[in-house]
């Protein structure tokens, strides 16, 4: 729940060729040339999710937060660009290599149900922010190395409602 602070991580696919059955971030997803960054967010929610999803301005975003029905709608803002990201990534034989990129970090809050639509996740897990800090501590080989990265790099924005 948003109000509770509660963070939504993906579980990923045994399937997927890449970081296979680790906690991830919930929505990831490249941007296409027809679209930017806010517009991949809005489509990687629904297409992997299946819910929708707007991004705002810092300042739309802290007013919407008050009035907006989180169980229809997830909303959005972006919090940071990295223009030299090391996705730390791990194949299918437990090799790891790097995927550098352009990022878009963004956080939101959502509390309605999620469907998932194509196969990228095999769930979702709900973690208070401690308890998430504790299970990356206890079992690091369960995380992702962007998401360790994430957590404590953004952690000041993983807040719950007030």
């Amino acid at each position: 729940m948003a109000e509770e602070g509660r963070i939504y991580l993906q579980k990923r696919s045994k399937t997927k060729p890449e970081n296979p059955g680790l906690y991830d971030k919930t929505v990831g997803g490249h941007v296409s040339r027809e679209e930017g960054w806010n517009m991949t967010v809005i489509r990687e929610c629904a297409e992997e999710l299946g819910f929708p999803a707007s991004v705002l301005s810092n300042e739309e975003f802290e007013k919407a937060i008050k009035v907006t029905d989180l169980g229809v709608v997830g909303i959005f803002r972006k919090v940071d660009e990295l223009y030299n990201f090391e996705s730390v990534r791990i194949d299918k034989k437990g090799k790891r290599f790097i995927q550098p990129s352009l990022t878009a970090i963004y956080i939101g809050y959502y509390d309605g149900a999620i469907r998932f639509v194509d196969g990228e996740s095999s769930g979702i897990e709900v973690f208070s922010l401690d308890d998430l800090k504790d299970g990356i501590k206890e079992n690091p080989e369960k995380f992702t190395e962007d998401i360790k990265f994430m957590v404590k790099k953004y952690e000041k924005f993983l807040l719950p409602i007030n």
